[in-house]
């Protein structure tokens, strides 16, 4: 699928068309670059309001698991990955 055939742009170079795999935390969509290379996206999403401070509770919880997955992926090296 061209990378214009739809879908939300992203970064200004990816394309999500349809979700791969839905978790807790967000989606896995798959996506194509600008040049129609498929690619695999994950988006994180966190509830309403948020947020790193002494929010709600459990708030500073699901900041950690999203921390800790951010240092995972930056941890991975692998010529098929894309750094963000």
């Amino acid at each position: 699928m061209a990378p214009d055939a739809g879908g939300r742009l992203v970064g200004g170079r990816w394309t999500l068309h349809t979700p791969l795999r839905r978790a807790q935390r967000g989606l896995t969509w798959r996506a194509t670059d600008r040049d129609g290379r498929p690619y695999a996206v994950e988006e994180l999403r966190l509830a309403a309001g948020a947020g790193p401070g002494p929010g709600e509770r459990g708030q500073g919880e699901r900041w950690e698991r999203v921390a800790a997955e951010v240092r995972a992926a930056a941890a991975l090296d692998h010529s098929g990955l894309i750094r963000l």
